[in-house]
């Protein structure tokens, strides 16, 4: 019964566009981010819960470009399939920022280093629905589909003479987007558009709200060698909204910036 089941559940997944012959892409890249946005957290005085106005991360000394990686496999025909991409940020080395109003148990006034790290997981498929050759031989394709993606964020300010400071923890259990595609290739040089939009609705957890991310990647590849050199730019959107330690916080972050990368096809 299980056999059979896993014959009917493969043979399914065959006739999805993009699956029937599929061929397997793994690719890494750096990312050169820059961290955006504004972030608040409420303050316990003598037992009084106080709300604070929101500072800019860079006020925190955390808005400067930091390098990264990320990795991603595709299994598919190189435009329809499945896409599954990790991707690791750690911001460590900031500069020194000075904090304009209390945040946690920070108070207004105080130098802060502050470190942020999060991991990121994607999965995406996409099916093509349209497909046109003009005379001069761009081609362009256009398709729709969805993903889902979870996040796992530390935003950690420190003292800078002593090292302690307040953390801000923010995750989720599942990020549901819908997801469009648009490329144009000429010959080697191909164009690519993803978008992806959440309307709000999720499986719970501390990143919430309308959110989209955009990525658009420029790709040219070396057919015989089965090798693409890729660059572009990205952009997303990290909402976010909950409690620390019973203390209200509220993120309204995003995160930008460009991408180089080497992909192999097996």
């Amino acid at each position: 019964m299980r056999l059979h089941l896993s014959v009917v559940l493969l043979a399914s997944c065959s006739s999805w566009p993009g699956l029937d012959r599929p061929q397997v892409d793994a690719g890494a890249y750096l990312a050169l981010y820059e961290l955006r946005g504004r972030v608040r957290m409420d303050s316990n005085v003598g037992g009084v819960i106080q709300s604070n106005p929101g500072m800019d991360v860079q006020t925190f000394g955390a808005g400067e470009r930091d390098d990264d990686v990320g990795g991603y496999i595709t299994v598919g025909d190189g435009f329809s399939g499945f896409e599954f991409n990790y991707f690791k940020l750690t911001m460590e080395d900031s500069s020194p920022g000075t904090l304009t109003s209390p945040f946690g148990s920070l108070d207004a006034g105080e130098v802060v280093i502050t470190e942020v790290e999060m991991d990121e997981w994607r999965a995406r498929y996409i099916a093509k629905l349209f497909e046109h050759t003009f005379p001069n031989r761009l081609r362009m394709a256009f398709g729709l589909g969805g993903a889902v993606a979870h996040r796992d964020l530390k935003f950690f300010p420190k003292r800078q003479a002593t090292g302690d400071g307040q953390i801000l923890t923010a995750k989720d259990y599942g990020l549901p987007y819908a997801a469009a595609r648009l490329r144009g290739t000429y010959g080697p040089v191909s164009l690519n558009l993803d978008w992806a939009y959440h309307i709000g609705v999720d499986f719970g957890g501390d990143f919430e709200g309308r959110m989209q991310d955009i990525e658009l990647i420029g790709r040219y590849e070396f057919v015989r060698q089965d090798v693409t050199l890729f660059a572009g730019y990205r952009y997303t959107e990290l909402p976010a909204e909950g409690q620390e330690n019973d203390l209200e916080y509220r993120a309204d972050l995003r995160l930008e910036g460009i991408q180089l990368g080497l992909q192999l096809r097996f």
